[in-house]
């Protein structure tokens, strides 16, 4: 008929330290972006952060217009981030110097995507945007 199975689970107790902390002064709505030994997070106070995922030193910060309420993503060199001030972003990776900027026609609803060299992403426009 019917198996009966037993299950075990082993307690486990794990101590934690923090680490860092980085105090950015408004709401992160979305996780932080990890690549490469880098940190990438945004925020309300309209600024993306690049970190250094071992030491969480700031390697340099960018500010928009207005909040961000979505995760950067990050390729090898470069930085993409949507924010309310209607626009996309791409950032160089090395420093947080702008690479070039595309302005929708309401705010950016999503983290931009990147595939095969073009960046993806919606608007509160109604538009799906191919970059």
């Amino acid at each position: 008929m019917g198996k009966l199975f037993t299950r075990w689970f082993a307690q486990i107790h794990v101590s934690l330290s923090l680490e860092w902390q980085l105090d950015t002064g408004g709401r992160i709505r979305a996780p932080p972006t990890v690549d490469r030994g880098m940190v990438f997070v945004a925020g309300d106070d309209h600024h993306v952060y690049a970190l250094d995922a071992d030491t969480g030193g700031v390697e340099w910060q960018f500010e928009t217009n207005d909040i961000i309420r979505h995760s950067p993503t990050a390729s090898v060199d470069t930085v993409y981030i949507g924010s309310d001030d209607k626009t996309v972003y791409a950032l160089a990776r090395s420093d947080g110097s702008v690479r070039w900027t595309f302005a929708a026609d309401r705010r950016i609803t999503c983290s931009p995507v990147v595939d095969d060299g073009t960046v993806f992403f919606g608007s509160t426009d109604g538009h799906m945007y191919a970059l």
